[in-house]
Parts: structure tokens; sequence; C-alpha cells
């Protein structure tokens, strides 16, 4: 029993300590998801206010949602706000493959609302179809700017490092215990 005493505050803290490197670590991996996104649609954002066309902030490269991990830009009419549902005839320019063929743009009406007032908002934007992306919305004077990219490989490197806080957490209580054990006094 006081073996059981001593180890509990002991693998008490060795879950704290995990659980917080974990959290630390995915927060990490998530806030850095987000930072091509935010720099592709706060640049294309400036450049439409200065007058440019949607078509020339737009990058020149096909990205298929469904496969690629490339950031892909949708500058959107601002009647999406209105919209949720975001129709192909509120884009005005993007270089997502799946925008041109008849897919819609599925972030609520709220995203639209928030990045008006904020200046920008973060999110991640699961499709009807599963696809999960870390996405930016920046305002500008005719609409949004909408940026984002697949989020499949932050998710893997998250769920890699969970994996390594479990068996450090499991070694951690097994070495403790184990340690609490080997220099319990002896009974006569």
């Amino acid at each position: 029993m006081k073996v059981l005493a001593v180890w509990l505050p002991i693998a008490i803290a060795i879950t704290v300590l995990t659980g917080t490197a974990f959290v630390l670590a995915h927060q990490n991996y998530r806030q850095n998801a987000n930072d091509p996104q935010q720099q592709l649609a706060e640049d294309a954002a400036s450049a439409l206010n200065r007058g440019q066309k949607p078509i020339e902030v737009v990058p020149t490269n096909a990205v298929d949602q469904a496969t690629s991990l490339a950031p892909f830009v949708i500058v959107l009419d601002s009647k999406v706000k209105t919209d949720p549902r975001g129709t192909p005839a509120d884009i005005l320019a993007t270089n997502l493959i799946k925008a041109d063929t008849g897919a819609v743009i599925e972030p609520v009406t709220s995203v639209f609302s928030e990045a008006e007032a904020k200046g920008l908002q973060r999110f991640t934007w699961e499709t009807a179809g599963g696809l999960r992306f870390a996405t930016v919305v920046v305002p500008y004077n005719g609409g949004f700017v909408l940026a984002a990219r697949s989020s499949s490989e932050v998710e893997r490197r998250v769920q890699e490092a969970l994996d390594l806080a479990v068996i450090g957490w499991l070694f951690g209580l097994a070495l403790s215990l184990a340690t609490v054990w080997i220099v319990r006094p002896k009974q006569p």
C-alpha cells in the first residue's frame, strides 16, 4: 500500500506533463498549418483592394482538393455571406479544379461574417465528402479570399505525436512504478 501512496502522485505528474506536451505539440502543428494560407489570402486581398482582377491574384497551378497537398485560393463574391453554400456563380476566380466542375464551397455563413468583423478567420473546413482543410478567409472590398490546403499531413503528424506521447506516458508510468517498488523500505 505504501508503494501506491508514493507512486500515485508521481503517476499524476507524469500524466499531466505528458498531456501538456501533447497539447502543445498538437497546437503547434495546427497553428503552423495556417501560415501559407494566411499569406496567400492576405496578399490576394491586398492586391484585390489595389485594383487587381480576381484571376490575377490566384496561383496558376491547378489543385485537385482530393489528391493534392498544395494550397488553393478561391476568390468569392460578397454574396457568399448570404448564400453559405457558395455556388460556383459566387466564385470569381480559383485554382481549385473541383470548384470548376460544380463543387460547392461549404463553410457556414458565420465564417464570412466573422472574417469581415475580425479581418481574418481561421478554421478547419470539412467537406461533405470528409476532406479536411486548414482554411483562412480574408475579406476584401468586393468579397472574400478563401485559401486552404489539405490538413491530412498535419493530422498524420498529430497522430504520430499522440502515439509517441502514449508510449512515453506508459513507459514513464512503468519506470516510475518499478523505481518506487525497488527503493521501497524493506519489511523486516
